[in-house]
C-alpha cells in the first residue's frame, strides 16, 4: 500500500512539473538587407509551439533555425521539423 501511495505521489509530481514548465520561446531576428533571418527556439516544446513557429516561419523567406531545447512534446516538435523542411531553412543546434 505504501508503495502505491509513493508511486501516486511521484506521478502527481511529474504531471505537476510538466504542466508548470514553459513553452518554447520562438523569436525571429531579421538579417541585414540581403542576409537571411535567424529564428531561435529555446526551451521545451509544448502544444501550440508549432502554431507559433508557423507564424514566424511564414514571415520570412530565408532563415537559419537555431535550436536550444531538451525536448518536450513530440507532436509540436515533429510539426516544427516538417515546416523547417518545407521552407528549406538551415538548422543548427546549441
Amino acid at each position: 500500500m505504501a508503495l502505491k501511495i509513493a508511486f501516486a505521489l511521484m506521478l502527481a509530481g511529474a504531471v505537476l512539473f510538466s504542466a508548470m514548465s514553459h513553452a518554447a520561446d520562438i523569436k525571429l531576428v531579421r538579417g541585414a538587407t540581403g542576409e537571411e533571418d535567424t529564428i531561435t527556439i529555446t526551451g521545451s516544446f509544448k502544444m501550440g509551439d508549432d502554431n507559433k513557429f508557423r507564424s514566424v516561419a511564414l514571415a520570412t523567406r530565408r532563415a537559419t533555425v537555431f535550436l536550444d531545447s531538451r525536448g518536450g512534446q513530440i507532436q509540436p516538435a515533429f510539426e516544427i521539423g516538417r515546416i523547417i523542411r518545407i521552407k528549406g531553412f538551415a538548422t543548427a543546434a546549441q
